[in-house]
């Protein structure tokens, strides 16, 4: 019989029953987790298992945006929730994006109700403005107390969609749609300032879409509007011999695919077809990839706008998902070199065959595998979940894993960084914001220490630095963190004074995911520091010794 030291004994005890015991997230689909009381709730990934939350509490003017943050295990990381104010009463509308450090960047409209009494009557309309707020991991306002704008001009900024998506470097570049029907831009560095003067740049006039944006390398950008594309760098010029590009298809999907490449997904028209879904591929300088006018995803018409979602693949290419039908899930991976991965017009999103499903969300997990988040007729309607390697084999039960059985509206999806995912929703008979986890192995609530090897096999796009696993320790522990590019890294234990103790790391490495084991038989019990340097960035997280 073997018997183990106390100390072995006891940190198994407390990895066991952090991960087992003390995890509040529900495994019931039918009593999901309640965050809070509100309208249109949105998530953003911490980096670390865990989630950032926003959500409107009250549902009659004015209403107040609320941030909370949930951990890995389901629980609540700050003792209070954050208010997310401006200078008028109502603030909403948030979108959000991580910014690179575990903490999160939120876009959002400040605006005040005006009520006008004249010859016609009593009328009454919302004035908005975007600010912009950043959040550390603590939940400190990085920003000042009511954050700051993204344009001084005093025309009404509440026309539709914010599209958001981190710089890489703390800040973010934001696009939106005024009043005016112009598409603005905006970069806030990591200071919380205006980059491109106080009003912003004009990407076009008089348009009737709302953008899309997404980062394409360290130092541009692109925009997307109805079946327009333009590109931008820091500077905040216009690229691609200082032109849009006519997609010729209303694009409905912008992704970076980390190769200096972008993919673009939407749905065309033909007279006596209908409606089907196609991509296309556009390198650095605006040009064609891929097939032109564009590649086919569907074999044939019938597609649905409203349906509709995209995500990279390892290889340079992208998977989609759309409503065929009007009833019916569907999903086509095209591979880098714009050939398609599913025969015979795409691949069913759900193992089970109801009147009706549709995917909502999808995320990539383990082996480049996708996690499809469907919504589904069953139980009157639901959200249920499968997983798809990526030759289109069902990973999970052919049944899928019902997420929620409560018919919640205004639903969403993130990665929990472990090759699972974590839904939001409200479910509108008592206004409650609930979320469910769901593991890589298709367990509700079930919580996988440890951070998977980069779980879509695409370059990151942040600096991460996580928390080491197990914290407390004694006397191992595993630090993780992730490069967005090749850097000269070092990476140092610091007492609390600040006073650097051990150099762990000091050498040049390549982007990507990379994991230190530290063994601290030498120091006494206590609070530590350990703080990855970089050539672009510092990271610092807290540590515990027990002894």
């Amino acid at each position: 019989m073997n018997f183990y030291p106390l100390w072995q004994v006891l940190c198994f005890m407390v990895i066991f029953l952090t991960t087992k015991s003390f995890s509040q997230w529900s495994k019931d689909p039918s009593n999901n987790l309640i965050v809070g009381y509100g309208l249109l709730p949105e998530i953003c990934s911490d980096s670390t298992g865990g989630a950032y939350i926003t959500y409107e509490k009250n549902i009659v003017y004015p209403r107040q945006l609320v941030l909370k943050r949930i951990n890995q295990y389901g629980y609540m990381a700050w003792d209070t929730s954050r208010l997310i104010v401006g200078e008028w009463p109502n603030t909403g509308t948030a979108t959000l994006v991580s910014d690179g450090s575990n903490g999160v960047i939120i876009a959002y409209k400040d605006g005040i109700e005006i009520r006008i009494v004249d010859s016609t009557g009593h009328r009454t309309f919302n004035y908005w403005r975007i600010r912009m707020q950043r959040v550390d991991s603590s939940g400190n306002l990085l920003w000042g107390e009511k954050g700051m704008r993204v344009s001084l001009a005093e025309n009404n900024q509440g026309e539709g969609y914010i599209s958001i998506v981190s710089d890489g470097a703390g800040g973010c570049f934001l696009a939106w749609k005024d009043t005016l029907e112009m598409i603005k831009a905006q970069w806030i560095n990591n200071q919380g300032e205006r980059v491109w003067s106080d009003t912003g740049i004009i990407i076009a006039e008089n348009s009737q879409y709302s953008p899309l944006v997404e980062k394409t390398s360290a130092t541009s950008f692109a925009v997307a509007y109805g079946s327009h594309l333009k590109g931008v760098n820091d500077n905040g010029n216009i690229l691609w011999r200082e032109q849009d590009i006519d997609a010729g298809f209303g694009i409905l999907g912008l992704l970076g695919n980390g190769k200096g490449e972008l993919i673009i997904g939407g749905i065309d028209f033909l007279e006596g077809v209908g409606t089907f879904a196609v991509a296309q591929k556009v390198d650095s300088s605006g040009n064609y990839i891929w097939s032109f006018p564009y590649i086919v995803l569907s074999d044939t018409g019938g597609i649905s706008w409203f349906t509709y979602s995209s995500i990279t693949n390892s290889d340079g290419g992208a998977t989609f998902a759309w409503l065929k039908g009007g009833v019916k899930g569907y999903s086509q991976r095209i591979r880098g070199n714009g050939t398609l991965v599913f025969q015979n017009g795409g691949k069913k999103t759900s193992g089970y065959d109801s009147s009706e499903n549709g995917t909502i969300k999808i995320i990539s997990s383990f082996d480049d595998s996708k996690i499809y988040f469907n919504s589904d007729s069953r139980n009157g309607g639901s959200l249920f979940a499968q997983r798809m390697d990526s030759s289109g084999i069902f990973l999970w039960s052919n049944n899928d894993i019902g997420i929620s059985y409560r018919h919640l509206g205004y639903v969403d999806a993130i990665s929990d960084s472990r090759g699972g995912i974590i839904i939001i929703g409200f479910d509108q008979p008592d206004f409650s914001i609930r979320v469910q986890q769901c593991s890589r192995n298709g367990n509700l609530g079930e919580t996988i220490t440890g951070i998977i090897d980069n779980p879509s096999n695409t370059y990151p796009q942040t600096h991460i630095l996580y928390q080491n696993y197990p914290n407390p320790f004694n006397p191992s522990t595993t630090i993780e963190y992730q490069l967005k590019n090749n850097s000269q890294v070092r990476l140092e234990l610091l007492s609390t004074l600040g006073q650097s103790i051990k150099v762990l790391i000091n050498e040049f490495q390549y982007r990507g995911n990379h994991r230190v084991v530290f063994i601290g038989k030498e120091l006494p019990s206590g609070t530590y520091f350990y703080r990855l340097i970089t050539e672009h960035e510092t990271l610092t997280k807290p540590f515990t010794i027990i002894k």
